[in-house]
């Protein structure tokens, strides 16, 4: 989760890979809005522990409420 700054004017989730690079932005936010990051983390939480392959829960989020 990155706070608006010098990357970015608004509220990101991202998801990085193993080696700490950004992966995906799952979610954006003009306003934080906890309780839609914690909705992301629990759904991403579930689908991890179906099964669910990486890309697809990437897929499912972005989905959501993401970005490319």
């Amino acid at each position: 989760l990155c706070s608006p700054g010098d990357v970015s004017q608004v509220w990101v989730l991202v998801l990085v890979n193993a080696g700490g690079e950004p992966f995906a932005v799952v979610q954006v936010q003009r306003r934080f809005a906890p309780e839609a990051v914690s909705h992301s983390l629990a759904l991403a939480a579930s689908l991890d522990a179906q099964g669910y392959s990486v890309s697809d829960i990437i897929h499912i989020l972005m989905a959501e409420g993401g970005q490319a």
